[in-house]
């Protein structure tokens, strides 16, 4: 299937999507203090969706034979939860570390981010952690241009990991996202720096006008996972703490678009300039 190119018009609309999505996950993000239950985090996002003309694109999500749609708003992953954490009676707790994760669609455009809150006391090691993901999403804007090959985006990603000595949780991956929630390219990152390694599918060219998101999880440690019986909760096989960041940009003529408001909460900021 083509991948979509959007104008630049259309890209604003979507910037504008993201610019709420992101608005409301730091909104939910400063809710998460010991003693909050996740559904109530879940709730609050929804309320905030609905009063910005918003409606949530997880809820009713991807129901198979093998599981039932998902039941929230927004994924809430905590500590060894790596991603598609589902909201129920689930308390946050000190020290714990919370990845937040939401989609929605605005005047027919969608957006999609996520971030990882780490709720005090923070532990060092968990700090090194989201600023090593943190890492990893500046090496991929920095390498983000024109006529670049995704190949070469995973070849960036996979040298900061590496130097920042954590692994990358395969194979979630990043995506575009337009009018849909998850549209062409598929857009994954390895443990490699080896972008050869890709499917011959999963590597493609960019073009100006091409939206997508960028989506490391990673943790210290091996990335095996295994699945909830929930059907959807993604956990660490061997419990390491997981840490979610994901954006959206733009790729325009001369280098790319950050389309996501800043999601940070901590004192250091990730600054994805246009």
């Amino acid at each position: 299937m083509a991948i979509p190119i959007r104008s630049p018009g259309e890209i604003d609309e979507i910037a504008l999507a993201s610019q709420t999505c992101a608005r409301i996950l730091r909104t939910v993000a400063a809710r998460c203090v010991p003693g909050a239950v996740t559904r109530d985090l879940d709730a609050l996002a929804a309320e905030l969706m609905s009063r910005a003309g918003a409606a949530p694109l997880f809820l009713g999500y991807g129901q198979t034979d093998q599981r039932p749609a998902f039941s929230g708003a927004i994924c809430v992953s905590i500590n060894d939860e790596l991603v598609h954490g589902l909201p129920g009676d689930r308390l946050v707790r000190e020290g714990d570390v919370v990845s937040l994760d939401m989609g929605l669609t605005r005047n027919g455009w969608c957006a999609d981010c996520a971030t990882t809150v780490l709720v005090p006391p923070v532990a060092d090691a968990h700090a090194a952690l989201r600023a090593a993901v943190v890492e990893v999403l500046r090496a991929a804007h920095l390498a983000l241009a024109p006529g670049a090959r995704w190949s070469e985006i995973v070849n960036a990603c996979g040298a900061a990991a590496h130097r920042s000595r954590i692994r990358l949780i395969e194979p979630y991956a990043g995506h575009g996202v337009g009018r849909s929630l998850h549209e062409p390219p598929r857009a994954p990152l390895l443990n490699t720096c080896d972008g050869s390694t890709l499917a011959p599918h999963e590597d493609f060219t960019l073009r100006p006008g091409m939206v997508l998101t960028i989506e490391p999880i990673g943790v210290r440690g091996s990335p095996e996972t295994v699945t909830a019986p929930d059907g959807w909760t993604v956990l660490s096989k061997h419990r390491h703490v997981g840490c979610h960041e994901e954006r959206m940009v733009a790729i325009v003529r001369g280098g790319c678009r950050a389309l996501t408001a800043s999601l940070d909460h901590h004192a250091a900021s990730l600054e994805m300039a246009d």
